[in-house]
């Protein structure tokens, strides 16, 4: 009874760790967004794939109206440009998280260490 029952605890944990692992689904290029716009893919799985790859773009304005001129459409394109606003939020979300629990990044830069290279200006009166 005690080993049917370590056997299926046992089951079931590698269960759970088998469906944490997610499949990497590789980063879309540009080109490739083009290539589907040109099989006339719908512009609403295009934007699913791209929120499936998690890719981010930092284009360049030329570079969305080169896309715009190869006929993405425009809510591929918002997509897209939403995709790195959202990535710059988010890291400067965790750089918050990090600056509130690690001020000053090392011991010696800690602003109560006093130290003159510390990464928080010091008042210094005369």
């Amino acid at each position: 009874m005690a080993r049917t029952l370590l056997i299926l605890a046992t089951s079931v944990i590698l269960a759970g760790c088998a469906s944490l692992m997610h499949e990497k689904v590789p980063p879309l290029s540009p080109q490739q967004i083009v290539e589907m716009t040109k099989t006339e893919e719908s512009t609403a799985s295009i934007i699913t794939r791209i929120k499936q790859s998690r890719t981010v773009y930092n284009l360049t304005a030329a570079q969305f109206a080169q896309l715009s001129k190869a006929g993405v459409a425009d809510d591929v394109l918002d997509y897209m440009q939403q995709t790195y606003f959202q990535e710059i939020s988010h890291a400067a979300c965790r750089e918050a998280y990090y600056d509130l629990w690690f001020p000053g990044r090392s011991w010696y830069g800690h602003p109560w260490n006093g130290y003159p290279w510390s990464v928080y200006p010091m008042v210094i009166k005369y």
